[in-house]
């Protein structure tokens, strides 16, 4: 005789494996109900001009993540990126070396996602590099993993990684979140 629970289960036997695995599925309902706040809220990407040293730069970065910095469930940063093999004057990347420069990024994205949960705050070209800053919960292996995949796949490329404590968000509030400055300069206003 079949019995309806949710789905129709025609066995005796396959009603008490059910049970025994609905503490399981609740638990995956549950996280899939419950969205990550740092994952969840709406991301607002802005890009704006700074300089660092004498040389200028461009930041690229999620402005929401300031409404929840510092996450502590993220306290390691890792900032890693390729250096570009052409640069204009100023040191930054040739246009033609850009889509490159993006394919390695997502590709390192990608890769941390399988290694360990991540918030990718934003991402900085300079001086012929263009680098990501991840907030990570744990760093774990990271470092020879990235080494292994940069040299498997872009291997034509020199990289850099860097990989330190950021409980605070230090590296995000005061290094890429822009100063009063920055952003009017980022909105269109003279240097």
């Amino acid at each position: 005789m079949c019995r309806p629970i949710l789905i129709y289960v025609c066995n005796p036997m396959s009603i008490k494996k059910l049970i025994a695995a609905l503490p399981v599925l609740l638990l995956f309902a549950a996280q899939i109900a419950i969205p990550n706040t740092a994952l969840a809220q709406t991301e607002m990407w802005d890009t704006y001009l700074s300089k660092i040293g004498d040389q200028p730069a461009t930041v690229l970065l999620d402005m929401n993540l300031i409404l929840s910095a510092p996450d502590k469930r993220y306290p390691y940063v890792v900032i890693t990126g390729p250096q570009a093999h052409k640069c204009d004057q100023k040191g930054m990347p040739a246009t033609i070396e850009i889509d490159a420069l993006e394919t390695i990024l997502d590709a390192t994205g990608n890769f941390l996602t399988g290694l360990t949960p991540k918030v990718l705050a934003g991402t900085v070209m300079y001086n012929c590099q263009r680098n990501n800053y991840y907030y990570v919960r744990d760093t774990t292996g990271i470092r020879n993993a990235i080494m292994r995949m940069y040299n498997r796949s872009f291997k034509d490329y020199k990289y850099s990684i860097v990989i330190r404590p950021d409980p605070q968000w230090l590296s995000y509030r005061t290094f890429l979140y822009p100063n009063d400055g920055e952003i009017m300069r980022g909105r269109g206003t003279e240097r």
